[in-house]
């Protein structure tokens, strides 16, 4: 079994035009799903970062990383999905890059 400890979300352009998005994480393995944070979002603008220290979740095989915009108004914006492998240990960087949209999620997988 492995853990997968978030460590910082980057904001390199938002997707909402105000310039400021309200971003949130779900993380989906064979065996549950973790929502970061658990309720609400992260306020994050143009060229900001946000700590997820004290965010893991253990796992084993593959865990599938989802990026989201979440909206007050209508439907939340879905921002991108990556792959995280239980056997590749180490650091490492995931993009989310769509449509004008580029965020990058520094994480460590750990045994």
């Amino acid at each position: 079994m492995a853990t997968l400890k978030l460590i910082e979300l980057l904001c390199i352009d938002p997707e909402d035009t105000d310039m400021k998005d309200e971003a949130y994480i779900r993380i989906i393995t064979t065996d549950r799903s973790l929502r970061v944070p658990t309720a609400g979002s992260f306020p994050i603008a143009k060229s900001q970062s946000v700590s997820l220290k004290n965010n893991t979740i253990n796992f084993t095989g593959k865990a599938e990383v989802r990026l989201f915009d979440q909206d007050s108004v209508d439907a939340d914006d879905f921002l991108g999905t990556n792959t995280v492998d239980s056997s590749k240990t180490g650091a490492g960087k995931l993009k989310f890059i769509k449509s004008g949209v580029n965020y990058e999620l520094k994480y460590e997988v750990v045994r």
